[in-house]
């Protein structure tokens, strides 16, 4: 069974989100954060096998919490979600050890392709790909 960690701080997209991902085949268990800090704090407590992170919250953002999540639990599997045209969010974002990204505006339309096609991209690849816990953080490109 897989539990997934919603972290955003805007009530519609949460909700949209969890309505969505509850029903998903196999996933039990949905929690939700609203800040970085939240989600630092409930990744240990309920380890995750993935995490739908917002880049631009208040507090700690998304990149900054994506790379301190990592930089702990390097098994963690983080997805930013981001608006369409934040490409610099984007690259912040893997540079800092998120497995991908999804545009937050596609995944809140109501059939939610996107979001659908992430998860079995997601599903796949954590069974068949070299995971980046390979790479050391001296590994990883300099954010700028």
């Amino acid at each position: 069974m897989t539990t997934v960690l919603i972290c955003d701080d805007s009530q519609p997209v949460r909700d949209g989100l969890r309505a969505y991902v509850v029903g998903i085949p196999g996933v039990s268990r949905v929690e939700i954060t609203t800040r970085g800090e939240e989600a630092l704090a409930r990744y240990p407590i309920s380890r995750p096998e993935l995490v739908l992170m917002d880049v631009r919250m208040p507090g700690i953002g998304g990149v900054e919490a994506t790379r301190r999540l990592v930089d702990a639990f390097p098994d963690a599997n983080v997805v930013v979600l981001t608006v369409a045209a934040d490409r610099d969010a984007v690259a912040l974002a893997i540079a800092a050890g998120a497995a991908d990204f999804s545009a937050r505006t596609s995944a809140m339309r109501s059939s939610a392709p996107p979001l659908r096609t992430l998860w079995r991209a997601w599903s796949i690849r954590r069974r068949t790909l070299v995971s980046r816990r390979s790479v050391t953080p001296r590994q990883r490109p300099p954010l700028r």
